[in-house]
């Protein structure tokens, strides 16, 4: 027991030993602090880079996908083979150039050109030229019909720099010529930009630019270019870097990570890189000068009022204990425990309730500071959970999902919308798993553009569907979805010139009620799915 005589020597002594434990424990939250964001900073930043890259390189690989496939359908188009039997480019120009002027005008191909064994020009729809010349630079081609083989790269042509796809053109198994089909750079810059949703640049190398574009292309490059290093021209960004760090796919510059993936051509030689960066200053730096001013200002604070605790020599030694325990608490980040313990503790006493408003103050500033790392670190996962095909949530979201709703009051009202294209098996027997795959990447865009954007959309399985409606009624819900149904209803996806793709979706709409898990609500959608089907499909039915 302490005594109850006031000893102001004693108990000034006390209090100097409480001041340097006091401080002491802050330093120590403070060090932990700082050690933990530095691993959770580099946690995400190693998450962050090894994302990006592969999500560059996914998208790469996609769009490679896409020429060939595409190339693949203009060769196979039967006014190919007749033009080169007849050997007559004017008649190729005629029956193409409606399906030229829609890629070009609205896909962005800037290049379609077919070429005539060995290396001749046949026809150039980017110039409209049917003049036969020998493209002496035209390796690639050359290296196309004599190997036989499909192939997709990045090139330098006389116009543009971009990516290619080069297919041999075959007439009863004899090699006849090659088309070479492409896209410009600052395509391919846009579709990483807006699939990244951060800023994206590219670098190209000057002496390929200039032995391969004609003077006034070349040109043209030359003024376009932000930045100009060691040989190499920067565009859509004012940083440069060095050859090591291109190489090596990563860089950090003041709080900025950038992340470079070669453009190879088709040796497997790089033209350039094309890259993308974000900057972290305001997930780490402001957060840390933010805390550093709270924990200064809580020191302040705390050393203020122990200096007035001097003149309470007995309630001192009575409270102390107590209050060294909150700042345990603290230290450990038991933030819902002190909470309590402050709630049930509760002092009318005006110094000490102020020590213990203070302290449950600093205790949620912390909460709500590692609650944002939390968050931001669960935004870099995230990025793993985009399906690749739809662009669209893929199922794994679910149970991120489900520990948010488990954390939101018991009534919290939302929706569910599940879809499911009808005879889907029948698309993919009829015209090919790539038409099939295009229909679900127009459905997954349609998706988009019909929900809202606090909307949720997930790729349930394979053609199946699930949308989350947070704080949306039944009746809402529902409008969506017959929205969405008609829209999918009057659409058409064209697969050649004379052919396109009709198809419908059948819909289960739901609502959540008091007690449901989202389990049960999502059960109960799928079958009111069921029951659209089982009503003659294109239907929306609501449960």
């Amino acid at each position: 027991m302490l005594k109850k005589t006031y000893n102001p020597i004693k108990c000034c002594k006390h209090i100097i030993c409480i001041s340097l434990g006091s401080m002491f424990i802050i330093s120590s939250s403070l060090f932990t602090f700082l050690l933990i964001q530095n691993k959770i900073e580099n946690k995400i930043k190693e998450t962050f880079k090894s994302n990006t890259y592969k999500t560059i390189k996914q998208n790469i690989l996609f769009l490679k996908k896409g020429l060939i496939a595409q190339a693949l359908t203009i060769v196979l188009n039967d006014n190919v083979l007749k033009a080169y039997k007849k050997d007559d480019p004017i008649y190729l120009y005629k029956k193409l150039k409606p399906i030229w002027e829609v890629l070009h005008n609205y896909f962005n191909i800037y290049e379609m050109h077919f070429f005539k064994y060995p290396l001749t020009n046949f026809l150039a729809f980017s110039t409209g030229s049917t003049k036969a010349f020998y493209a002496r630079v035209r390796a690639d081609i050359k290296f196309i019909e004599s190997s036989n083989k499909v192939a997709s790269y990045f090139f330098v042509c006389k116009k543009f720099a971009g990516l290619r796809a080069t297919f041999p053109i075959k007439v009863e198994n004899k090699i006849l010529g090659a088309l070479s089909y492409g896209v410009e750079m600052d395509f391919i810059k846009n579709v990483l930009n807006k699939n990244l949703n951060m800023p994206t640049f590219y670098i190209l190398n000057k002496t390929i630019l200039k032995q391969n574009l004609a003077a006034n292309s070349y040109q043209k490059y030359l003024s376009k270019a932000s930045k100009e290093k060691d040989n190499l021209l920067y565009f859509y960004i004012n940083q440069t870097f060095s050859l090591k760090d291109l190489k090596k796919g990563t860089k950090e510059i003041n709080s900025k990570i950038y992340i470079f993936y070669p453009l190879l051509d088709y040796k497997g030689k790089p033209i350039g890189y094309i890259g993308a960066y974000k900057n972290f200053f305001f997930l780490f730096r402001w957060s840390t000068y933010t805390f550093l001013l709270s924990f200064i200002i809580g020191t302040i604070s705390l050393a203020f009022l122990i200096f007035v605790l001097i003149r309470f020599n007995l309630y001192l030694g009575e409270k102390l204990e107590e209050t060294l325990s909150y700042l345990k608490l603290l230290k450990y980040g038991y933030f819902e425990e002190l909470a309590k313990v402050l709630e049930k503790n509760r002092s009318s006493d005006y110094i000490f309730g102020n020590i213990q408003k203070s302290i449950l103050e600093i205790s949620q500033n912390l909460k709500t500071y590692f609650n944002t790392l939390e968050k931001e670190l669960q935004l870099q996962i995230n990025k793993g959970k985009i399906d690749t095909l739809t662009k669209l949530y893929n199922r794994r979201v679910l149970e991120d999902l489900k520990n948010k709703l488990e954390k939101f009051p018991k009534d919290y009202p939302y929706s569910l919308i599940m879809l499911d294209i009808d005879h889907f098996k029948k698309i993919n027997d009829n015209y090919g798993h790539l038409i099939g795959d295009k229909v679900l990447a127009k459905l997954g865009e349609i998706i988009k553009n019909c929900i809202r954007q606090k909307d949720i959309p997930i790729r349930y399985g394979g053609e199946e569907f699930l949308i989350f409606l947070p704080k949306t009624s039944l009746e809402t819900a529902k409008s969506i979805a017959e929205r969405l149904r008609k829209t999918i209803e009057n659409l058409e996806i064209p697969i050649d010139k004379n052919n396109v793709i009709k198809f419908t979706v059948s819909l289960g709409v739901t609502h959540k009620k008091p007690g449901e898990t989202l389990k049960e609500v999502i059960k109960r959608a799928d079958k009111a799915l069921y029951i659209s089907k089982r009503r003659g499909r294109n239907k929306t039915t609501v449960l």
